[in-house]
């Protein structure tokens, strides 16, 4: 018998003279191993993990319209490939509205944005796989450029023989006058005009004051005269940052003084320069360029 317990056998005798008792050990009956079961929490080192096939990185190919005003709410419809449900859109930076996705198209409203000009679109799965941009495909505007009545300078103003040529300047990092938070002021050169009733013969500012992006006009405050006595007949201007300062100065061509100027900014202040030459002259400039000819 294969257990832990001695077995006996007790014999008698036809007589009934004794009784004889036997015990035997009986060695115990060995126990099973028990068979391994893997731990399927961990992965073997050996084994090698095998990437999503779920996320397909998305590619944007197309937007349209590619153009619309910084006020936003523009309706787009952006094109490409394995787009997802939940994918958002930003352009220059500026969520888009409405994210309605298919796997090959988007629609949307674009968000208000002060940065204009061509702007990056990124569509992002949300999923971690690469977010898919179209560089530089669409672009904001400041709007529709309808001026109000007395809004803008006018020939009443600016007498019957201005302005002659214009140019475009950013006065927001001038404490002196009114800023435009970034969007551009015009500078008008008035030809031989009285410059705002006085007899001076210069340069008309008109300061662009709109708050924020809008479908609306831009605002503007009174025309600002920056006269220069002794030169007449301005005629062209342009805008540069002529001394690296950081602000924008402005160039003027006088005609009729054979003479060119720059209005030289530092701070709140404008300070006409007038541009000489080593040899030579001006002979009745008409136009004005700036560029580094250079490369320094």
């Amino acid at each position: 018998m294969r257990n832990k317990m001695f077995s006996r056998i007790t014999m008698a005798s036809l007589l009934g003279i004794g009784v004889v008792t036997l015990a035997f050990a009986c060695d115990p009956e060995p126990t099973p191993n028990p068979i391994p079961v893997a731990d399927l929490s961990v992965i073997p080192a050996d084994m090698t993990v095998l990437p999503d096939l779920t996320l397909l990185t998305p590619t944007a190919t197309q937007i349209a319209p590619v153009r619309g005003p910084g006020a936003g709410n523009t309706a787009i419809t952006i094109t490409g490939t394995n787009f997802k449900s939940g994918a958002t859109v930003m352009i220059g930076g500026v969520a888009a509205t409405n994210v309605v996705v298919t796997p090959t198209q988007i629609t949307a409203n674009t968000g208000a944005s002060t940065m204009y000009g061509p702007q990056d679109i990124v569509v992002d799965n949300k999923d971690g796989s690469t977010p898919a941009t179209l560089a530089k495909g669409y672009t904001y505007f400041i709007g529709n450029l309808t001026f109000a009545n007395g809004a803008n300078a006018n020939i009443a103003a600016m007498n019957v023989n201005g302005p002659r040529g214009i140019s475009a300047i950013d006065l927001s990092v001038t404490t002196a006058m009114p800023s435009g938070n970034g969007f551009p002021s015009i500078v008008a050169a008035m030809g031989t005009a009285n410059v705002m009733g006085a007899a001076q013969n210069g340069i008309n500012l008109i300061p662009n004051t709109t708050a924020a992006p809008t479908n609306n006009a831009p605002t503007f405050v009174a025309t600002q005269g920056i006269g220069v006595p002794v030169l007449t007949n301005a005629v062209s201007t342009t805008v540069a940052d002529m001394d690296g300062n950081g602000q924008l100065d402005v160039v003027v061509a006088f005609l009729n003084s054979n003479s060119v100027v720059i209005l030289h900014r530092v701070g709140n202040m404008v300070t006409p320069t007038v541009i000489t030459q080593a040899m030579g002259g001006f002979n009745q400039p008409s136009f004005i360029a700036v560029a580094d000819v250079n490369g320094v």
